[in-house]
């Protein structure tokens, strides 16, 4: 039994083969020796070839050409195109937009990237795609149609001329825009508590949906919290007469809170650079009924103000005994804290821009 299943699945993948063979057979004897299809067949044979062989190196060798047909392909299917009907064109400008010329600079950055030639990050082949799709186009202005290059001299059409300025430039400003996009990207990566600062003075980077309160970072505002819940937690248990003694003499303990509160917010090691621009300050006032202590948060980093800016906490302290209408002491405890909403002395977004901003900084400018 098995040896007859063994015939019927043996003569089945014979059969497929067959069909497989005849079908190439069908598409090839319709194809141009000298042609695109031609470049097309020979990359996809390469990449068949790819996926059999196991040798690393191999690989490689074999992948070498599977992109190189590819490109040679895509190039020349679009290079026959002349049709400039079909071809879009860009507003304001008047120029017919071949979009071959971006497929093959698109594949040529793609087949750098895998080697990691000149290209090692997908965010600099992003970069390097317009201005080698412009290259691509140039080069095209410079060939026959038998493909023998023409001598290099500059075309005495004033249009071709024309067209090839305006599509480098508008290749140049691509390519600007992508690096001005990944700056950003990896600015807000490196300091998220950018993303809450004001952006009314910069020429490029718009909030989209603008509130009327202030800007309060929300890693400023972890910050705050976790600085809050270590004071809680240092005074927990203590007696009445201790808790006034360690609050007066709360700048000793600044240092470790800050350490502490970084390191609980960030981790460790830091997991952001912002890390090491925050700067925790807090003083204490005695008082009647309430003991005052405001705990302040510096942000020191690129900022939209040239002196960065400050968040800030105030906190009402008093005995158990002398709780405030509505709230109910902590068991256990001998003080009642009570602690406000976090302020920021950052600009609200709605508010008019300065007729003279001068003396301020700038987040991107």
């Amino acid at each position: 039994m098995s040896f007859i299943v063994k015939f019927f699945k043996f003569k089945f993948l014979v059969e497929l083969c067959d069909r497989i063979k005849e079908r190439i057979k069908a598409i090839a004897s319709g194809i141009n020796l000298f042609s695109w299809q031609t470049a097309l067949m020979l990359s996809l044979f390469a990449w068949i070839i790819y996926i059999i062989v196991i040798d690393p190196n191999l690989e490689q060798f074999v992948a070498l050409y599977g992109w190189g047909f590819l490109i040679i392909g895509v190039d020349w299917f679009f290079l026959d195109d002349k049709d400039d009907k079909k071809k879009p064109t860009l507003p304001g400008l008047n120029i017919k937009l071949n979009i071959g010329p971006w497929i093959t600079g698109a594949l040529i950055c793609l087949a750098l990237l895998s080697y990691e030639v000149i290209l090692t990050r997908f965010s600099t082949a992003l970069v390097a795609w317009p201005l080698v799709s412009v290259g691509v186009a140039t080069f095209h202005k410079f060939l026959r149609p038998s493909f023998k290059p023409k001598v290099f001299r500059i075309p005495n059409d004033p249009e071709v001329r024309q067209n090839l300025i305006l599509l480098a430039l508008l290749g140049a400003l691509m390519s600007c825009w992508f690096q001005f996009g990944i700056l950003l990207e990896s600015l807000l990566d490196r300091y998220p508590s950018l993303a809450g600062d004001d952006f009314r003075n910069s020429a490029f980077v718009v909030r989209t949906s603008p509130t009327t309160t202030s800007q309060v970072p929300a890693s400023g505002a972890s910050l705050l919290n976790t600085a809050e819940a270590q004071i809680r937690d240092d005074l927990s248990g203590r007696s009445w007469i201790d808790v006034q003694r360690w609050l007066r003499q709360i700048d000793a303990q600044v240092p470790r809170l800050e350490r502490q509160m970084i390191d609980r917010v960030y981790g460790i090691p830091a997991r952001t650079a912002e890390s090491q621009f925050w700067r925790l300050d807090a003083d204490h006032e005695d008082g009647l009924p309430n003991d005052i202590l405001r705990l302040r948060l510096f942000w020191i980093g690129p900022s939209s103000q040239a002196g960065g800016y400050t968040l800030e906490k105030v906190c009402l302290i008093q005995r158990a005994g002398l709780t405030a209408p509505g709230t109910a002491p902590v068991l256990g405890e001998s003080y009642q804290m009570e602690c406000q909403p976090i302020t920021s002395d950052l600009p609200t977004e709605t508010q008019q821009p300065e007729t003279e901003p001068t003396g301020r900084g700038r987040i991107i400018e």
